[in-house]
C-alpha cells in the first residue's frame, strides 16, 4: 500500500489534471480562491515554527535597531532558543495562529464536498474497493488514508502551496508572492497533510513541535469522515442518466481525439490484460480483436489507418483536411492526432441507424398522446381498443393548446414530423404507432410478447430523468457564467501586464537612447538617494563596532594597521570597498545595499568580505545607513 502513496501512478497524474481544469473550469478556484485571497491580504503574518530561525530575526532586528552587537551566539539549536523569552512567547504565539488557520482551511474543504467533481469522487470509490479487495487485512483508517492521499494531497496540496501557478488567485502584472507568503502557504499545506495521513511530530528534531500532535489527530478524526463521504457517490450510469437505450436516442455521435502513439498504447495495454477485461470467450472486444489483423506497433497501425480499420469503434475524418493526412501515411507520426467519432460495431448503423432512432422518439411522442387521453392496462389493449367521441375531443383540445403555445421547434425535419404526425385523429395515430411497433420489433428494440413493456419503461425513465437533465442544464449555466467572469477577468489582467510592459520596454528604449546625456528616469528603479563621499575607519574601530568579526591570518592586536575605505560610486545603492595593510592597498570590492538587506531578510547575520573578513551584516547596515543616509 506505501508504493501507492509514495509512487506517481499515470492513471493518478492523468485525472488529477483533467479534473483541475474540468471542462476549462477552474475547480479549485472556486473551492480556495476566497480562503487564499483573504490569507494573503493579512499584514506581517509570519508562521515561522523554527525556534532557531525566530532566534536569527530577533539577533538581527536588536542590532539593525541599536548599532550594538548583541554578545549572543548566532546559531542555536531549538531548545536553546526556546530558553529566551521572547522567542518563547513568540513561538507559541505562532502556533496559535497555524492552528487557526489550517482549521480555517480545514473546515472549507469539508463543507465544499459538493464542490468536488464526480469523477475525481467515483475513483476515489473504486480505489477503496479494490484495496479492500487487494489488502483485505488492512482497516478502513489506513484504507481512507489513501484516498486521503489522492483527494487532498494530489488535488488540492500544490495548489494552496503555489495559488498563483494553478490560476487560483489572480496576481496582478509586475506582482509576485513574496518569500514570506510563500512560506506561510506551505506551512498550511504541510499540516493540512499531516492531518490527512494522521502523521505527528515525534522525532528529536522537531520535539519543539510535539505539542501540535493533539491538534493533528483530533483533526485527522474530521477529515476522516470527510474521506469516507468523498467515496460515497452513485454509478455513473445513475448520475449521467444512461441505461441500455441510451446509445438508440443519441443523436449526435460521440467524437474522441487521440494521438496515433495513444491509439498504439492503448491497443497494446488491451491485448496485455485481454483475459481480465473480457474472460468470456464470446465477449464483443474479442470478436472485434479476432477481426484485426495487425500488431499493436507504431509501424503496422500507420499502415492500417490509411484502411480506415476499425479499432471496436469507426474512426472516421471529419474534415478533407484530416482525410487526406489519415490516407497520406508518410504525413503519419506518432503524435498526430486524429478525430474519431465513435459508433457502436454491433448496431446498425449509417443512415439506417438514424431511420431507427427517429422512428423510436416518434413513437415515444406519439405513445404519449395516446396515454394522455386514453387509459388501459399496457399499450397493446389501448392501441387495440377503439377511442370513444370525448377522447378525440380531448385530443383535438391537446393540438390546439399546443399549437398556441408553439412548443415544438420549427424547421427541423423531425420536430416538423412529429407534430404532423400528433396532429392527425387518435385512430390514425393508433395505426401508425402500431406500424412503427412492428419496425421496431423486427430489428429487436421492442416486443409484442411483454405488451411492449419495454417502450413504456424508457417513457417512464425520460420522465425521471427530465428533473435531473434540467438541474444538470442549470448546473452547467452556472458554471458557463463563472468561467465567462473569470475569463473577463483574466483579460483586464492581461491587459494590465501588457501596459506594464509596454511601460518597460519603452523606459528601456529611452534609457538606451539616451545613455550618451542625460539619463531617463526608470519609473521601475528602486528609488535611493544618491550620495557622495567616502567613509574610512581601522579594522580595530570597526571590530569595536562590532562590524567586523575576525580576520583571518590576524589577530585583534593587528587589526590597527588594517584600514577600511567605503565610497560611494556612480550608481545609488553601491558602494566600493577597500582595504589596505600598512598603507598598501591589498584588495577592492563592490557592495550592493540591496544584497545586504536581502541578506538580512533570509535571515543571514554574518557575510565574508575579501574572502577572509567576517562582517555583521546588521551592524554594516546600520553603519551605511548612519554614515551615508541619515538614519
Amino acid at each position: 500500500m506505501s508504493d501507492i502513496i509514495t509512487g506517481t501512478p499515470l492513471v493518478i497524474k492523468v485525472i488529477v489534471s483533467l479534473y483541475r481544469k474540468h471542462r476549462g473550469e477552474n475547480i479549485l478556484r472556486s473551492l480556495l480562491n476566497q480562503t487564499i485571497e483573504e490569507f494573503l491580504s493579512l499584514k506581517n503574518l509570519q508562521l515561522c515554527l523554527n525556534p532557531s530561525e525566530l532566534y536569527k530575526i530577533w539577533i538581527n532586528k536588536i542590532e539593525s535597531d541599536t548599532g550594538k552587537p548583541t554578545g549572543l551566539p548566532y546559531d542555536v539549536t531549538n531548545q536553546k532558543a526556546l530558553e529566551h523569552e521572547e522567542i518563547r512567547k513568540q513561538f507559541e504565539e505562532n502556533i496559535k495562529l497555524v492552528k487557526h488557520y489550517t482549521k480555517k482551511f480545514l473546515h472549507l474543504i469539508i463543507k465544499s464536498i459538493d464542490k468536488f467533481p464526480y469523477g475525481l469522487r467515483y475513483i476515489a470509490k473504486i480505489l477503496r474497493l479494490g484495496l479492500r479487495r487487494k489488502f483485505p487485512n488492512a482497516s478502513e483508517r489506513e484504507i481512507l488514508k489513501i484516498i486521503g492521499n489522492l483527494v487532498y494531497y494530489r488535488f488540492i496540496n500544490s495548489a494552496i502551496c503555489s495559488p498563483d501557478a494553478y490560476d487560483v488567485i489572480d496576481v496582478k502584472a509586475g506582482a509576485t508572492l513574496d518569500s514570506e507568503q510563500r512560506k506561510n502557504l506551505a506551512c498550511i499545506a504541510k499540516h493540512l497533510q499531516l492531518i490527512s495521513m494522521s502523521k505527528g511530530y515525534g522525532d528529536t528534531e522537531n520535539a519543539h513541535l510535539a505539542c501540535l500532535n493533539p491538534f493533528i489527530k483530533e483533526s485527522h478524526e474530521q477529515i476522516r469522515s470527510f474521506f469516507s463521504e468523498v467515496c460515497n457517490v452513485c454509478e455513473a450510469d445513475d448520475f449521467f442518466g444512461i441505461d441500455e437505450y441510451s446509445d438508440l436516442i443519441v443523436l449526435t455521435k460521440p467524437i474522441v481525439y487521440m494521438t496515433v502513439q495513444e491509439i498504439s498504447d492503448t491497443h497494446k495495454i488491451l491485448i496485455q490484460h485481454l483475459d481480465k477485461i473480457a474472460p468470456d470467450y464470446n465477449d464483443p472486444l474479442r470478436e472485434i480483436f479476432n477481426l484485426l489483423h495487425f500488431d499493436p506497433n507504431l509501424d503496422s497501425l500507420t499502415d492500417n489507418l490509411c484502411s480506415r480499420t476499425s479499432l471496436g469503434s469507426s474512426g472516421t475524418n471529419d474534415s478533407p483536411k484530416q482525410e487526406t493526412m489519415t490516407r497520406n501515411n508518410s504525413n503519419l507520426s506518432r503524435n498526430t492526432q486524429l478525430c474519431l467519432t465513435l459508433t457502436n460495431r454491433f448496431t446498425p448503423n449509417g443512415e439506417e441507424k438514424a431511420e431507427l432512432i427517429n422512428l423510436f422518439i416518434r413513437t415515444k411522442r406519439l405513445i404519449i398522446e395516446l396515454i394522455h387521453c386514453q387509459n388501459g392496462d399496457n399499450l397493446k389493449m389501448i392501441l387495440n381498443t377503439p377511442c370513444t367521441f370525448e377522447q378525440e375531443i380531448l385530443h383535438q383540445k391537446l393540438v390546439k393548446r399546443r399549437e398556441k403555445n408553439k412548443k415544438f421547434i420549427s424547421g427541423i425535419d423531425q420536430f416538423e414530423l412529429i407534430r404532423k404526425s400528433l396532429g392527425m385523429p387518435l385512430e390514425n395515430i393508433k395505426r401508425e404507432v402500431r406500424q412503427n411497433l412492428l419496425d421496431l420489433e423486427q430489428v429487436e428494440i421492442v416486443s409484442s410478447a411483454n405488451n411492449y413493456q419495454s417502450v413504456i419503461s424508457r417513457i417512464s425513465q425520460d420522465i425521471r430523468s427530465q428533473r435531473k437533465h434540467r438541474q444538470r442544464r442549470q448546473k452547467e449555466m452556472s458554471h458557463l457564467k463563472q468561467v465567462y467572469n473569470v475569463l473577463q477577468k483574466k483579460q483586464i489582467l492581461l491587459k494590465e501586464q501588457v501596459s506594464y510592459y509596454n511601460e518597460y520596454v519603452k523606459a528601456c528604449l529611452d534609457g538606451f537612447n539616451n545613455r550618451k546625456g542625460t539619463k531617463s528616469k526608470n519609473p521601475f528603479k528602486r528609488k535611493e538617494e544618491k550620495v557622495i563621499g567616502s567613509i574610512k575607519y581601522s579594522a580595530a574601530k570597526l571590530y569595536e563596532k562590532g562590524v567586523i568579526l575576525e580576520i583571518e591570518g590576524l589577530s585583534p592586536n593587528q587589526f590597527k594597521n588594517v584600514l577600511f575605505e567605503i565610497s560611494t560610486t556612480e550608481e545609488p545603492g553601491i558602494f566600493d570597498v577597500s582595504a589596505k595593510f600598512m598603507g598598501v592597498t591589498m584588495e577592492k570590492v563592490e557592495l550592493v545595499f540591496q544584497d545586504l538587506l536581502q541578506m538580512q531578510y533570509e535571515g543571514a547575520s554574518i557575510m565574508k568580505m575579501f574572502d577572509k573578513a567576517k562582517i555583521n551584516v546588521n551592524l554594516l547596515i546600520f553603519l551605511l545607513n548612519k554614515k551615508f543616509y541619515g538614519k
